[in-house]
């Protein structure tokens, strides 16, 4: 359906991996943690201290996922 949807109104589809740790990782500093159970809805990291609601940082990592697959391998550009 996303696909569909993407292609009629112009629209990028980037899918992260199955194993992509959206709301186990800080969107600060990248540590990840363990899993979380759904009940749990605040993520607290134990590295930096940020604390957020779970889905937003699960949306923050996902979106800097996106823009980084969009930018492409920066490995060797213009690098000797």
């Amino acid at each position: 359906m996303l696909e569909y949807k993407c292609r009629r109104y112009g629209a990028v589809l980037i899918p992260a991996p199955p194993g992509f740790p959206s709301t186990r990782m800080c969107a600060r500093c990248g540590w990840v943690g363990p899993p979380l159970p759904l009940s749990q809805r605040v993520f607290r990291c134990e590295v930096c201290g940020l604390e957020m609601d779970r889905d937003l940082n699960a949306a923050r990592n996902l979106s800097a996922y996106g823009l980084a697959a969009l930018k492409g391998p920066t490995v060797g550009r213009g690098e000797r």
